[in-house]
């Protein structure tokens, strides 16, 4: 590692273009975006202050890289960073060992020791945090500093960003750090989808770049667990591979930590082996209308040692900081019907999470509990009465109370009241999808930021469920956590614009925003109201924005089953419309993102699997066309027979690309195999359609 004098620091800062004190820095987000847009110089997220200095910056001057300061504990990071320069802005420097005068780049990574030679204010660097960092490019050399190494990590992805396919910039100077302390994603792997393991490293490596530090794996049962041994399926990773992915985070600044279910949403565990017997009994007479979830009886001494269990092997599995757990949507019913009255609940419940809470601390961690709105009774399970009855320890993520629930207003004060650190959550509006609902996943993400941030939140992570079990492929995931992690980073509305030009030159290498626009374009089509018939005929509507009905579970049923005996289409009121506006906004987003295939220079499974994710929108189309043409009968038997046959064929390639690309990315599942097999049979029943056309 390089040493150096401090007499030869005070070289540096003659030299540095970012000397303490000197700078008149521009705070405000709408013109930081546009300036830098003007200078076509693309950071994600976009930096929270900046200044221009004279001159411009040309890379292609460097004679190499140069590090000062307390030792890095990640060496591959430097490396790392040599070899994206090399890729990404072609220019290929040396680690130096001697650095003299001249153009270099200098990475500082300060410490108390060293602060009055440190060449930006260290103490406002250690105001911000470990995650805090400044970069000045300019005449004379590019210089970074940070308190933390995550900020130098973040400095040279700065760097990187920066001169990304153009080595001569404008003289700017950054000062940046986050607006929240946690920003993640959750991703859901236990209901219809289990990522490899090389899969999930390179997502984590991405959201590094986007400047996450929380990744969280919806786990249910998928963990192999080495005392109960009949609990996980075939495709759940063992310990030694959450530990893996856990160093590979770490590497980066990151956490990865589990969500895990420990009251209700027991069904996957509880149809293994004999754990029902660890769940509140069905009254006898059935559920008479509650809402019914197997759930552990936590009255009982046995079930919370089989909870306690589990916690003790995802501890071993994930050596973070905090284990999240979920305590909401429970058979209260069966608590009740058993003996225990409502009211008595929430202290019941608060006995039970501190209890598993002290499993964690035994491992140096705390619970993240979630909850609905605070307020919530019964089958939500809010803890409100008993909210300071909790451990202190214990972080409460808030699930969708700034939209979709809400109760923000309450909760929020509560929180800060108390002086409970809490986590904002949103979601991706992924569920059931080919692509997400990315403009719902982004207003979701401003909105639950926006209302958060007065408040004191600590974190926020944006959620990918799988309720219904996952179709969609891993990289549709991609664009709308990094505008989350863009919106936690800032704080505030982030300029898509700016966003949309800086995401697909950091994750594809691409020097337009066409990608980004075509894959807003398509999950857009998620928006597009579903007016159907209910059981007793009457007209209702399912649209897709903040707290109206949502289009959960209907934007895969078209592409599945007959075209004709199909019982979800035949419900459809007004489809004609429906079918027209679908066509319309599917060929405009694959065309969109069709004109990147070229350009793409990275992460091109990626790409593959988020332009197929516009194909079944298509394939929904054509379907819905034929249906319509027949019904009305201005098709004859033999158009309407040439069609399912074009349309197969089409729904055929469709399906071996999925398979292609799902088996490349993930692990073989049971929703998986039932995904092709349903697009197989729907397939067939086309073409045995087609065949009975013929013979008319």
């Amino acid at each position: 590692m390089l040493k150096t004098a401090i007499s030869f620091l005070l070289l540096i800062l003659c030299a540095c273009a970012f000397a303490k004190g000197d700078k008149q820095m521009d705070k405000s987000p709408k013109s930081i975006s546009s300036a830098l847009d003007k200078a076509h110089i693309y950071i994600m997220p976009q930096p929270r202050e900046i200044s221009w200095g004279k001159g411009k910056c040309d890379l292609r001057k460097a004679r190499g890289i140069a590090f000062y300061g307390k030792e890095i504990k990640n060496p591959a990071l430097l490396s790392e960073f040599r070899q994206d320069l090399a890729e990404r802005a072609e220019t290929d420097l040396p680690i130096a060992e001697k650095a003299g005068s001249g153009f270099y780049i200098r990475l500082y990574l300060a410490d108390e020791s060293v602060a009055d030679k440190c060449p930006v204010d260290y103490s406002l660097l250690k105001e911000k945090g470990e995650e805090a960092c400044a970069v000045s490019a300019g005449p004379d050399g590019v210089t970074a500093a940070a308190c933390g190494e995550t900020g130098l990590f973040y400095a040279m992805e700065t760097i990187v960003q920066m001169f990304s396919y153009q080595r001569e910039i404008k003289s700017v100077t950054v000062f940046d750090y986050p607006a929240v302390k946690y920003r993640g994603m959750m991703y859901d792997v236990s209901r219809g989808q289990m990522p490899k393991p090389e899969t999930l490293k390179s997502l984590i490596r991405l959201f590094a770049r986007g400047k996450s530090n929380m990744t969280e794996l919806y786990l249910e049962d998928m963990l192999k667990f080495e005392k109960y041994p009949d609990i996980a399926p075939d495709d759940a990773f063992t310990r030694d591979e959450y530990l893996s992915l856990s160093r590979c985070a770490a590497g980066y600044g990151m956490e990865l930590h589990p969500m895990m279910q420990v009251l209700g949403h027991m069904e996957r565990i509880a149809s293994r082996g004999d754990y029902k017997k660890f769940m509140v009994a069905m009254p006898e007479g059935g559920a008479q209308g509650h809402a019914w979830t197997q759930t552990i009886d936590v009255r009982r001494p046995e079930a919370v040692q089989f909870v306690c269990d589990l916690l003790d092997e995802v501890c071993l599995a994930f050596p973070g900081k905090y284990i999240n757990v979920d305590v909401t949507e429970i058979a209260d019913f069966g608590f009740t019907a058993s003996g225990t009255p409502a009211e008595e609940l929430p202290g019941l419940m608060a006995g039970y999470i501190n209890t598993l809470n002290k499993v964690c601390n035994r491992h140096g961690m705390s619970l993240s509990v979630a909850q609905s709105p605070l307020r919530a009774e019964g089958h939500l399970n809010g803890l409100g009465k008993v909210l300071d009855r909790l451990d202190k320890d214990i972080v409460v993520g808030s699930y969708y109370t700034s939209e979709f629930y809400g109760g923000w207003d309450h909760d929020y004060p509560v929180f800060q009241k108390q002086g409970r650190a809490f986590w904002a959550m949103p979601w991706l509006s992924s569920h059931t999808r080919f692509m997400p609902d990315v403009t719902f996943s982004m207003d979701f993400s401003d909105i639950t930021m926006e209302r958060a941030m007065p408040y004191g939140a600590e974190g926020s992570i944006t959620c990918d469920w799988g309720d219904f079990g996952h179709i969609h492929l891993p990289g549709v995931l991609i664009y709308p956590s990094m505008y989350h992690f863009a919106a936690c980073w800032n704080g505030c509305g982030v300029d898509r614009d700016y966003f949309d030009k800086a995401f697909c030159l950091a994750v594809f290498g691409l020097k337009d925003d066409a990608l980004a626009k075509g894959i807003v374009k398509t999950g857009d089509i998620n928006q597009i109201p579903i007016e159907r018939l209910d059981g007793a005929g009457n007209v209702f509507t399912h649209s897709n924005y903040m707290t109206g009905n949502y289009n959960l579970g209907f934007y895969f049923r078209e592409l599945f089953d007959g075209v004709l005996d199909n019982e979800f289409m035949a419900k459809a009121v007004n489809p004609d419309k429906r079918t027209e506006a679908i066509g319309k906004a599917e060929v405009e987003g694959y065309e969109l993102m069709s004109k990147a295939a070229s350009g793409v220079r990275f992460n091109r499974e990626f790409y593959d699997e988020i332009l197929w994710s516009a194909r079944p929108y298509h394939t929904i189309y054509l379907r819905m066309l034929l249906r319509s043409q027949k019904l009305k009968e201005s098709i004859s038997p033999a158009d309407f027979a040439k069609g399912l046959e074009e349309m197969a064929d089409y729904y055929t390639k469709m399906r071996a690309d999925y398979i292609s690309l799902y088996e490349a990315s993930c692990r073989d599942s049971a929703q998986y195999r039932g995904n092709i097999r349903w697009m197989q049979e729907s397939i067939d029943k086309a073409l045995a359609l087609a065949e009975e056309q013929k013979e008319k």
